[in-house]
């Protein structure tokens, strides 16, 4: 224990900013980023950036207030800040040039917006003083899911920043109130279908049709659930105006063949969403490239915002008492997540005392178990299934190893928070772990190793210290003001 689109052609993709560039997409090569650097340097300037003049605009104005044209905010955003113009990295133009020689931006969150400057301005029907901001998700706790819990902590930190908030998520099972207020937050939830693939609820979409206008941005989060390409869409074809922001968590392709071919014939819809979007906030460097990659008109208007974790709430956990040595492994059980790989690794370690311990439910587990029965460790493997939030941070206060060798992530959440605590990180090599803060903490697995070399780096870990707790990996505080500054820009 331890305490076919003629705008579908192949460009060269974006870099991270080293240097206050702008970051670059085209066809002059690859921007400020070189072959060796690794990408996640970039990330704690850009939250730098907005976080600084975020806190000095809320001191002046005693939160978040509607503002005039001077200093660069629009009706219903805060006013000043570091999107105004002669800002670091400002660009006031249609493309950022930044000394790149005319190559299509990729932009920092203070850059967006500002091809939209001139158009017909949206007209807010919120309360004057107050920005009203809708989160379209495709759900919320405690329906459990990595983008479900991105989403709430996001809408409590902006809550926090003076934003009001409304949350509008799909549920596949009600079981309690259709709307409440949760920690500030207005909830509403919508009953959904129970696919497997493509969940919907038609309810939410209705209601956002009816009260879009009451709202001065939607915020649309998840291309693969729906919920993001569906709010775009509904905002489009009943020709609504408020500005729209897509975060889509994107990972290029579904996870099984039927999602795949399904993923396929959605990708029309997925090019006009982005197209409605008048930014898109992708969470990781590797996922802002993939999403220029497959969508190259959108290019433009693409930053990274990167998720954070909750360091007071993590630190504040206390560990399991009486837990032998621990590798923990987190998230939905489904095959992509290759928690198979960390299984088989685990029953080759030598150590007779560690334990492997999994956290999450999904379609893969009765394999899993039977997988675990059979390493002859099975008595050591535990299966958790769904935890509450307190017990997953106690858990991760208390393992030693966070162990995730999955196939496809926009960002590697889990690990980050096991990072945040002290833990090392046993990660599958893939560009979303590969840029993740703390590296000196982080254990790359490539995708041919064997069990008993999976094996071996666990038991370096176990048999070494405590890893150091990483300071780099931003807050949700951080987070939020970055968005506020995004918001403002897409909005006036």
């Amino acid at each position: 224990m331890r305490g076919a689109d003629p705008d579908d052609r192949e460009l060269p993709l974006p870099g991270p900013d080293h240097a206050g560039q702008p970051l670059c997409v085209g066809r002059g090569g690859e921007g400020p980023l070189r072959r060796g650097r690794r990408p996640g340097a970039a990330l704690p300037a850009l939250l730098r950036e907005r976080s600084a003049a975020h806190r000095d605009e809320q001191r002046a104005a005693g939160g978040a207030e509607f503002g005039g044209r001077t200093g660069g905010g629009g009706r219903g955003l805060p006013r000043g800040g570091a999107g105004a113009a002669g800002g670091r990295g400002r660009t006031t133009g249609r493309f950022a040039q930044g000394g790149h020689h005319g190559r299509r931006a990729l932009l920092r969150p203070a850059q967006l917006g500002t091809e939209r400057r001139g158009r017909h301005r949206h007209r807010a029907g919120g309360r004057r003083g107050t920005v009203r901001l809708a989160l379209v998700s495709p759900g919320y706790p405690p329906t459990p899911g990595g983008v479900e819990a991105v989403v709430a902590q996001t809408a409590r930190a902006l809550v926090r920043a003076g934003l009001s908030v409304e949350v509008l998520a799909q549920q596949p099972r009600p079981t309690g109130p259709a709307v409440s207020t949760e920690d500030g937050v207005l909830v509403r939830r919508f009953a959904a279908n129970r696919a497997e693939n493509y969940r919907t609820a038609p309810g939410l979409y209705r209601h956002l049709a009816r009260h879009a206008a009451s709202f001065d941005v939607v915020h649309g989060h998840s291309y693969h659930a729906l919920t993001g390409v569906g709010a775009a869409l509904t905002l489009q074809l009943r020709g609504l105006r408020v500005p729209f922001v897509l975060t889509p968590h994107y990972h290029g392709t579904g996870h099984t063949a039927a999602r795949a071919l399904l993923h396929r014939a959605y990708r029309p819809a997925g090019r006009a969403a982005a197209g409605r979007a008048r930014a898109v906030l992708c969470v990781s460097r590797p996922e802002a490239e993939l999403f220029a990659r497959d969508f190259p008109a959108a290019a433009g208007k693409v930053a990274v915002v990167p998720n954070a974790v909750d360091r007071r709430a993590l630190l504040a956990a206390a560990p399991l008492p009486d837990e032998p040595a621990t590798v923990l492994s987190v998230g939905r059980l489904e095959r992509y997540k290759r928690v198979d790989r960390v299984i088989e690794g685990f029953g080759r370690l030598a150590d007779p005392e560690a334990q492997l311990v999994i956290i999450g439910d999904g379609p893969d587990r009765s394999r899993l178990e039977r997988l675990a029965a059979g390493t002859g460790a099975g008595a050591r493997i535990r299966f958790l299934g769904r935890v509450g939030d307190l017990e997953l941070r106690r858990w991760l206060r208390t393992a030693a190893v966070l162990c995730s060798l999955s196939e496809h992530e926009a960002y590697g959440l889990a690990p980050a928070e096991a990072l945040a605590t002290g833990a090392w990180a046993v990660l599958s090599d893939i560009p979303a772990h590969a840029e993740l803060p703390a590296a000196s903490a982080v254990r790359l697995v490539p995708e041919g190793a064997t069990p008993t070399e999976l094996a071996r780096r666990l038991a370096d870990c176990l048999a070494g210290p405590p890893a150091p707790g990483s300071e780099e990996i931003p807050d949700w505080d951080a987070v939020a003001a970055q968005l506020v500054g995004v918001y403002r820009e897409v909005a006036a």
